[in-house]
């Protein structure tokens, strides 16, 4: 059973004793990339990333920030099939020996609400 992520001084972390599932990528209900592209900036940005880069076709958005162990975030977005389209984020490490961060499963957290307020127009 999968328990919920704790925010803590402004940091996404894993809850006590878990281990970090894989996060890297997700099935979004929607084929609006203009969409999913605003709503991946918010994400990062909503995570205190700063915004590097934003490709269009195909959708690339980079961003990084200076603290904590996750330098660098590479989002991708690809059309799927009907009305769906896949969310992939990469991370670049400081420390190389981290397996999967927690700040992966926060993005699609913090991705899910944005998706799903801009799609009730809040």
């Amino acid at each position: 059973m999968l328990r919920p992520i704790q925010h803590a001084a402004g940091r996404c972390a894993a809850p006590d004793g878990l281990p970090p599932n894989p996060a890297e990528s997700r099935v979004f209900d929607t084929d609006d990339l203009g969409r999913l592209r605003h709503g991946v900036a918010a994400a990062l940005q909503a995570l205190g990333f700063a915004i590097d880069e934003i490709q269009a076709d195909p959708v690339l958005i980079t961003a990084s920030r200076a603290i904590g162990p996750v330098h660098r975030l590479a989002v991708h977005v690809h059309p799927r099939e009907e009305a769906q389209s896949i969310v992939r984020v990469e991370a670049e490490l400081l420390d190389r020996d981290m397996r999967e961060p927690p700040v992966l499963r926060c993005f699609f957290e913090a991705l899910s609400k944005a998706m799903y307020l801009t799609g009730h127009d809040v």
